[in-house]
């Protein structure tokens, strides 16, 4: 077993002690504690995202990291944005500072499916995405 499988195994058993719960949230940073929150009030399905991933995601919080990039009727013709605003972008790692990648992270960085230039060789834009801002994986039409 490895020391994920063994903790959780044990954390899973010690849940119900209050001092064991007490000490696992206080060292939750504010983000984390806020997506494990989402998580636990959202709607939408939980998922465990991996590397390479499509991704829908709300561009609400990077409208400044897009503004050069950010034309909304050139992305839904280019079907890269959907009506509701939402844009394609996939996930390339998390934002934190481990080196192995983690699918439960608070924050990933993606890079979005379209050239930000008009140049010979396209310039893909790279950014940092918040979990709850993710939607739902991409789906091709069947």
């Amino acid at each position: 077993m490895n020391l994920e499988k063994i903790t959780y195994k044990i954390i899973k058993e010690s849940i119900k002690d209050d001092f064991i719960l007490r000490m696992m949230i206080s060292y939750l940073s504010d983000d984390q504690k806020g997506a494990v929150m989402d998580e636990i009030v959202n709607e939408r399905e939980h998922v465990l995202f991996k590397k390479e991933d499509i991704v829908w995601f709300d561009p609400i919080d990077n409208k400044y990291d897009l503004k050069d990039a950010y034309e909304s009727d050139i992305l839904k013709d280019a079907l890269i944005m959907n009506k509701q605003g939402h844009i394609k972008g996939t996930i390339i790692d998390d934002c934190g500072y481990r080196s192995n990648f983690s699918g439960y992270a608070t924050e990933y960085k993606l890079m979005l499916n379209f050239s930000i230039t008009c140049k010979e060789e396209a310039e893909y834009k790279t950014i940092r995405v918040r979990r709850s801002n993710i939607i739902k994986l991409w789906k091709p039409l069947a």
